[in-house]
C-alpha cells in the first residue's frame, strides 16, 4: 500500500519531470534556446593558443581516465551512483572538446567559425558538445559542493578527492581559460540529466530492492522536500556558473577594447 511519505515524492517527482517537459517546450517553441551562439570558435578559444587549449585538454582527460581507472569501480557501481555520472560526463565532456580543438588543428589553413556549421553533422555535434559542457560542469560542482559541505565527515582521502571533486576543480579551470559560458535556457538540458538519474533510481530499486542514495528513499517523511531541495540545488550551481559566464564575457571584452586600443592608437 502506497503511503502518504511516497505519494508526496511521487507528487514531487511528477512536478518536477511535468514542469521540465513544459518549460522547454515553451522554450523551444518561443525558439529561446539560442543555439545561434553554439559555435566552434567558442569552444575552441581561449586565453591560450590553439595547441595550448588542446594539450591542456588532453592531459585533462588522460588524467581524469587515469584517476578513474584507480578507482577501481565495479561496473555496477561505475554506473549506480550520481557522482560516478557526474565523473562519466566530465570525461565524456573532455574527450569531445579535446576533439573539437583537434578539428581546429586540423585545419590549419582555416580558423574556427565563429557561427554555427552549415554542415548537419557538425552541427550537431557541436551542439552535443556544448550542452554536454552545460551538464558536466554544473552536475561536477554540485557533486562536489554537497559531498564536502553535507556528507563528508572524515579526513579527505586521495580517492575521495579524486571521485568528488577533481572534475569540479579541473572543469573550473578549463572554464577559466576557454570562451566557453552557459545559455540560461539550457538548463532544463541538465534537469533531464537529473531526472534520467531519477528514473535509474527508480529501476534499480525495483530490480535490486535498494536505494542507492537515503534521501530517494521514498517512504523517507522528508523524501519529497529532498526531490525538491536537489531539484533547487541544480539550479543554483547552474545559474551560479550563468552568472560567472557574465562576469567573464565581460572582463574578456574589456581586455579585447584594450588591446584593440593599444593597436590602435588614436
Amino acid at each position: 500500500m502506497t503511503t502518504v511519505s511516497e505519494a508526496m515524492a511521487g507528487l514531487a517527482a511528477c512536478i518536477i519531470v511535468l514542469g521540465t517537459i513544459i518549460v522547454s517546450a515553451v522554450f523551444a517553441k518561443k525558439k529561446f534556446y539560442h543555439w545561434d551562439r553554439v559555435t566552434h570558435k567558442r569552444m575552441t578559444s581561449g586565453r591560450f593558443k590553439s595547441i595550448v587549449l588542446f594539450c591542456f585538454r588532453v592531459i585533462l582527460l588522460l588524467y581524469g581516465l587515469l584517476s578513474f581507472i584507480m578507482l577501481n569501480y565495479s561496473f555496477n557501481e561505475a554506473l549506480s551512483y550520481y557522482t560516478n555520472w557526474a565523473y562519466l560526463t566530465f570525461l565524456v565532456l573532455m574527450l569531445l572538446l579535446t576533439i573539437q580543438s583537434g578539428f581546429l588543428l586540423k585545419r590549419t589553413t582555416e580558423k574556427a567559425s565563429d557561427t554555427p556549421s552549415t554542415d548537419t553533422a557538425r552541427l550537431y555535434f557541436d551542439r552535443a558538445t556544448f550542452v554536454i559542457w552545460e551538464i558536466g560542469y554544473p552536475v561536477s560542482l554540485l557533486v562536489a559542493i554537497v559531498y564536502w559541505a553535507l556528507l563528508d565527515d572524515g579526513p579527505a582521502t586521495y580517492d575521495s578527492f579524486n571521485a568528488h571533486g577533481l572534475s569540479a576543480v579541473l572543469l573550473t579551470v578549463e572554464f577559466i581559460i576557454n570562451d566557453m559560458t552557459l545559455i540560461g535556457t539550457h538548463v532544463v538540458f541538465l534537469f533531464y540529466f537529473m531526472i534520467a538519474y531519477l528514473v535509474f533510481a527508480m529501476i534499480h530499486k525495483m530490480v535490486a530492492d535498494e536505494w542507492m542514495y537515503d534521501f530517494l528513499d521514498a517512504s523517507d517523511s522528508l523524501a519529497a522536500a529532498w526531490y525538491i531541495g536537489v531539484a533547487f540545488l541544480h539550479l543554483v550551481c547552474y545559474f551560479g556558473i550563468f552568472g560567472l559566464s557574465k562576469l567573464k564575457q565581460h572582463i574578456t571584452k574589456d581586455q579585447y577594447d584594450d588591446l584593440k586600443a593599444a593597436a590602435n592608437p588614436v
